[in-house]
């Protein structure tokens, strides 16, 4: 059995939540950006994907948390995180970390 990529190797560098983005919880997250105004709105999964990289946990460490918490295996839910790290990226709620 070969070891599966890291996340990080698909995005180039290693990421972290920015910190300076406003939260406002309702049914679903609005995040917004301070510097312009701009918001995003996350779902549940979304969501918890968020949470978990402003605790500062790695792409990698958010597949295996996610994939437990959807009761999932890692290969079905990696995708979907990669994706939402993406998304959240294009909106510029991601720095590349220190």
């Amino acid at each position: 059995m070969t070891a599966s990529p890291k996340i990080e190797d698909s995005l180039g560098a290693p990421i972290a939540a920015r910190s300076d983005v406003h939260e406002r919880c309702s049914a679903t997250r609005l995040l917004i950006l301070p510097a312009n105004g701009d918001a995003v709105e996350l779902n549940g999964p979304a969501a918890f994907v968020w949470d978990l990289l402003r605790a500062g946990s790695t792409p990698d460490e958010i597949v295996r948390r996610t994939a437990e918490a959807y009761d999932e295996t890692p290969g079905v839910v990696s995708p979907l995180v990669l994706t939402t790290l993406a998304q959240l990226h294009d909106h510029g709620l991601t720095m590349t970390a220190e």
